[in-house]
């Protein structure tokens, strides 16, 4: 990591640019994810949170933009590294997801 210093203009001000754009881009994640939870049906997050939640967090799930097909061979990955859901809960996490 590069500190700026008084003496090193140029590099200070690209460190502070990229601090800018990395908040930005951080700004603009939080709002996509907002507006993906709100589109979600209320009964169905804490699904997702329950079963996905506890190894990683959820906002990477949200911003993904999987086909159902994706979406089960994910689940199948997860299952195999000690996801454990049932038959019903699988549906239902894929209904939601391939919706998102």
């Amino acid at each position: 990591m590069i500190i700026p210093t008084a003496s090193d203009t140029r590099k200070s001000m690209r460190f502070f640019f990229l601090v800018k754009k990395r908040c930005l881009q951080w700004s603009v994640l939080a709002i996509l994810t907002s507006f993906w939870l709100s589109a979600c049906d209320d009964r169905q997050i804490p699904l997702i949170e329950q079963k996905c939640g506890g190894c990683h967090g959820t906002a990477m799930i949200y911003e993904k933009r999987y086909s159902s097909e994706r979406w089960r061979q994910v689940i199948h990955g997860m299952k195999s590294a000690g996801l454990k859901v049932s038959e019903d809960e699988e549906e239902q996490l894929l209904k939601v997801l391939t919706g998102l």
